[in-house]
């Protein structure tokens, strides 16, 4: 507990950590990285050649939030986990697409059935885990088909065949794409510096006299380890 903490009341001390309890849900619940790719904490001697990226969202917060009890900040903290799983995403997003090798491929349209045929495709050259990467708002016609998409644990899978299933990560508006990005599991692997939450690190200070600071913060890489063409796609909507 640092010394902003210890000034609380015992009511704002258990107000905060209940809100930090939020953010950690929050986080974990809408971060793709743990839902879809191998991953593993940063080793300083293996590691000290790979450059890892802070991911965080920072918030001033009045510390009246913390002592009214007429106040209710729950819904803020859940948004600051939430929040930081969108940049993650952003940044996850962006890695991939950098390091696609594939050429684009084109299609008409988004509907269960091309999707299954590239996937197929895609599987028969030694890629047995596919990961799609799609905007949520171009996987409607995924959703609604009959045959369409199965829930598992947080996870969401399009059924390819009997023996492969298709995990599908949705891209939220944030993240400006109309690609949809096909690759195998293996073709990259998440880093990340351990912190105070497994991969999460969460730190407040007092900003001032009334306000308080609250960090929530992931640093990591999407370290590709099979870049080439046989391992990803890129798929791009015909307009």
């Amino acid at each position: 507990m640092n010394h902003f903490e210890e000034e609380l009341s015992p009511r704002g001390q258990e107000k905060l950590n209940v809100g930090l309890n939020l953010v950690r849900q929050s986080y974990h619940t809408y971060s793709l990285v743990w839902k879809a790719f191998n991953n593993r904490p940063f080793h300083e001697t293996r590691d000290r050649d790979l450059r890892l990226k802070d991911i965080s969202i920072n918030e001033v917060v009045p510390i009246d939030w913390l002592e009214d009890s007429a106040i209710v900040p729950d819904p803020f903290f859940y948004d600051i986990g939430r929040d930081l799983a969108i940049e993650e995403k952003k940044f996850l997003y962006q890695s991939i697409k950098e390091n696609v090798e594939a050429p684009a491929r084109q299609i008409p349209e988004i509907n269960r059935l091309i999707v299954i045929r590239i996937v197929e495709e895609f599987v028969r050259v030694n890629n047995p885990n596919p990961v799609l990467l799609i905007p949520a708002e171009l996987s409607i016609p995924l959703y609604i088909e009959n045959g369409g998409v199965e829930f598992e644990e947080n996870r969401e899978f399009l059924r390819v065949s009997p023996n492969v299933r298709l995990q599908l990560l949705l891209l939220s508006k944030y993240v400006k794409s109309k690609d949809l990005l096909l690759i195998d599991k293996s073709f990259g692997r998440w880093i990340f510096l351990e912190g105070n939450y497994n991969s999460l690190s969460i730190e407040t200070r007092r900003f001032d006299q009334d306000k308080f600071l609250i960090i929530a913060k992931t640093t990591a890489i999407f370290k590709i380890e099979n870049p080439g063409a046989a391992h990803a796609h890129i798929i791009q909507v015909g307009q």
